[in-house]
């Protein structure tokens, strides 16, 4: 009987699953009353929590075909590029729907295009992975180390042929695969965070937005503990060093200062950079300016692990320092040279042994803030800002309450 009524059943699924092809029309009202830049769903949300917790379905070659599929292909690319989010990769989840479908950004293809894949998923992974920072647009302010695979396929179905095609992505481009990919099984990144790094291992997303023992403020917005905290101004500082081959490496941190008097601190995860300290011991640190932020925001948002020759790249060029085993990079006017001191559970300290400084930003042979124009990080709004004119002078300003 069993045997017998198999056939029937699978046959009752499948004519069942047939009707349930198409837009439902509550997703259709989603995507057709939404302006062209979409509203991203946050966990600051509980509402929106729960739609980016829930698993994805395929969408049918009838649901690609309808005109409705490329109306949502073309907001989620307008959605991502858009000044307010200016991301590399979304996921329908983040827009409030449940479906497979990504827009990634393709720095592997020729002027880095976004591209749309639907029913898009990972089907083999080649290699170790490897540590690296990420950030999500649904977890605004955070960033945290995650394990990704440089060296994947992928597979998704065509919209022209209805086939499903596998392509092999490497590099930067595979994480971000594997990131909203993850997004399609309500997995965040958070989820993944190794410990020790600037995020919280397995947090719950959940506790981000309840805390029982946090009493408010009165009269005040209160964030908690775990909202992006705003520290400003965060130094936006470029650590240069050398790796095995003696090619110049570079990246961006912001968790950075003064130690001591002739000492500086960083808080500092796993990355070829700290392998390369290992190694030589030594690095320099310079700081972005106006004129370099696209180049600096690269140097953060690239691994020398997949960009052999980072500084190249953007067309910059080294002059090896003459008192530590580092590179100084010459498009900074403003460079310590240093030794490391310690690095021990993601905090590096360094001794400065030379502070050399480009004549250009140089008043009265002091190093003139106006003239370097350094950028901050505003982790509020995820942005570089300008650092502004003089308002006050440092122990003079207070003395008025004095007298």
């Amino acid at each position: 009987m069993k045997t017998r009524l198999l056939p029937i059943m699978l046959l009752s699924l499948m004519l069942a699953g047939g009707c349930a092809e198409g837009w439902t029309s509550e997703e259709r009202a989603l995507i057709e009353n939404q302006p062209a830049v979409m509203r991203v769903l946050t966990v600051e949300d509980d509402a929106d929590l729960k739609v980016l917790r829930t698993p994805c379905r395929d969408l049918s070659m009838r649901e690609l075909a309808d005109p409705l599929y490329a109306s949502l292909a073309a907001k989620l690319v307008a959605t991502v590029t858009s000044p307010e989010q200016d991301g590399v990769g979304i996921a329908g989840p983040q827009v409030g729907l449940s479906r497979n479908v990504i827009a990634v950004q393709r720095f592997d293809k020729e002027g880095e295009p976004f591209e749309v894949y639907p029913n898009i998923r990972i089907v083999a992974t080649r290699g170790e992975p490897e540590p690296g920072q990420e950030g999500c647009l649904s977890v605004p302010g955070r960033r945290g180390e995650v394990l990704r695979w440089h060296d994947i396929d992928i597979c998704y179905t065509s919209t022209e042929t209805g086939q499903e095609v596998t392509e092999r992505v490497e590099g930067f481009t595979a994480v971000i695969f594997q990131h909203e990919t993850d997004h399609l099984k309500g997995i965040l990144y958070t989820d993944k965070t190794l410990a020790g790094s600037q995020d919280t291992k397995s947090q719950n997303t959940q506790e981000m937005n309840t805390n029982e023992s946090l009493k408010e403020v009165v009269g005040r917005t209160n964030f908690g503990p775990n909202h992006a905290l705003v520290t400003t101004p965060q130094p936006c500082v470029m650590i240069a060093t050398w790796d095995k081959d003696h090619t110049p490496d570079v990246m961006m941190a912001a968790w950075a200062g003064q130690y001591d008097s002739n000492e500086i601190v960083i808080s500092l995860s796993k990355h070829k950079t700290t392998a390369n300290l290992e190694q030589t011991g030594a690095f320099t640190v310079s700081f972005a300016d106006i004129h370099t932020v696209a180049e600096s925001d690269y140097f953060g948002l690239v691994s020398g692990n997949d960009v052999p020759d980072k500084v190249a790249k953007v067309g910059f060029t080294v002059t090896p320092s003459p008192n530590v085993d580092a590179p100084i990079i010459n498009e900074y006017p403003l460079t310590l040279e240093c030794k490391v001191v310690s690095w021990e559970d993601g905090i590096l300290v360094g001794k400065v042994v030379n502070m050399s400084a480009a004549e250009r930003i140089l008043t009265d042979g002091k190093v003139d803030l106006a003239k370097l124009q350094p950028i901050v990080f505003d982790a509020a709004s995820m942005s570089y800002r300008a650092i502004g004119e003089i308002v006050g002078k440092a122990w003079g300003a207070g003395k008025v309450f004095t007298e």
